[in-house]
């Protein structure tokens, strides 16, 4: 029997593994030891956000190898997160490092860094990279200590005016005033800013032009009333989540008639609007504390998708006839749209909902 194997004809290839290959993190290609590198720094940066952890403890990594080293250097992404608060060494070091790439400013009013009580850096960081600034997280505080009495909107005037942000799409602005006033802002041009978040901050109607694309927005400590509401989310066709907190200060509803006009009994023109203003992309909406004539009045100004989930928390004043016939114009006009209820104790929250799509009407009540 012959047993040779003819290679001639019956060509075999194998492949052998070398029990020596390498393969550990110190062989991984630069691509993915990005990867790793990111997700080590985000969680250095979410914690020193919270106060819990130093922004430059990821810095560790940059002395582990010259490979390392090079690595997170040359690569822009680790730059482009910059800390109005920081030593202005290290903010130019990281606007540097970044490149031409897009920023993301912040400035944290209880940043444990702090090189920037009167927002000088914070003013210059915008300017010279405006267009650049893809995310910008403001906090502002008028300092008693101090006695630096600039409002968050006069910052935002002596820092950019009416400049173009051509490229923000994410913006939050907290205002922390030390009487508790809640600041307007005159002006913004970022004409494709896509999530707002506002705390003790309201809008100019001059602002409005800005938010045509933005999908998110979230008002946090506001004092509006249902017009500015109204006028706010006309502003926003495209808009997809919307969370609006309102002030809680019972002082304002001493004396009803006098300081909140829009308290009035709903009139025809409230309830049956000639034209409602479609809202055709929302998703979620939530009214916190203001009163049921006011959501009334909101709620009916615009057309609402029924697979909307709308989540109400009215602020609770004594019951009477308004607010009977306030809570029956906000509920009367959709419950059509649902085939199912639920009620929770001992929250009293009364939820609308629709079996076969993700609609919802929910609302809290005291009246029993």
């Amino acid at each position: 029997m012959n047993t040779e194997i003819d290679t001639a004809r019956s060509p075999v290839t194998v492949d052998v593994v070398s029990p020596n290959s390498k393969t550990g993190i110190g062989f991984c290609p630069n691509e993915i030891l990005c990867e790793i590198f990111e997700l080590y720094q985000a969680e250095y940066l979410i914690d020193a956000r919270d106060g819990v952890a130093d922004a430059f403890g990821w810095w560790a990594i940059l002395h582990v190898c010259s490979g390392w080293r090079r690595v997170i250097i040359d690569n822009p992404a680790f730059w482009q997160e910059i800390w109005a608060t920081w030593s202005p060494k290290i903010v130019e070091l990281y606007e540097t490092r970044s490149r031409n790439q897009p920023l993301r400013i912040l400035r944290f009013r209880k940043s444990k860094y702090r090189y920037d009580i009167e927002g000088d850096i914070t003013a210059r960081l915008l300017a010279t990279n405006i267009s650049r600034i893809h995310t910008a997280h403001i906090e502002w505080t008028t300092d008693d200590h101090t006695h630096y009495w600039e409002s968050l909107s006069q910052f935002m005037e002596r820092a950019v005016g009416d400049a173009l942000f051509p490229q923000l799409t994410q913006l939050r602005l907290v205002s922390s005033p030390s009487h508790g006033s809640v600041v307007r802002l005159k002006r913004l041009n970022a004409p494709i800013l896509k999530s707002l978040m506002l705390n003790r901050v309201i809008l100019n109607p001059t602002v409005f032009p800005s938010l045509a694309h933005v999908t998110t927005l979230q008002s946090e400590e506001s004092e509006l009333v249902a017009a500015d509401v109204i006028d706010l989310l006309g502003a926003c066709p495209r808009l997809e989540s919307c969370n609006i907190r309102f002030e809680h200060n019972e002082e304002l509803y001493d004396d009803l008639p006098v300081l909140r006009p829009d308290l009035d009994a709903l009139s025809p023109g409230d309830l049956r609007p000639r034209v409602r203003v479609p809202l055709s992309a929302m998703q979620n909406l939530a009214l916190d504390g203001l009163h049921w004539t006011c959501m009334a009045k909101v709620l009916n100004h615009f057309d609402i998708p029924r697979t909307s989930k709308i989540k109400l928390v009215p602020l609770f004043i004594i019951p009477d006839d308004k607010s009977w016939d306030a809570l029956s114009a906000v509920v009367a006009p959709r419950i059509s749209l649902y085939d199912s209820i639920k009620v929770s104790t001992p929250t009293r929250r009364v939820t609308l909902y629709n079996s076969s799509n993700s609609g919802s009407l929910s609302f809290e009540s005291e009246y029993q």
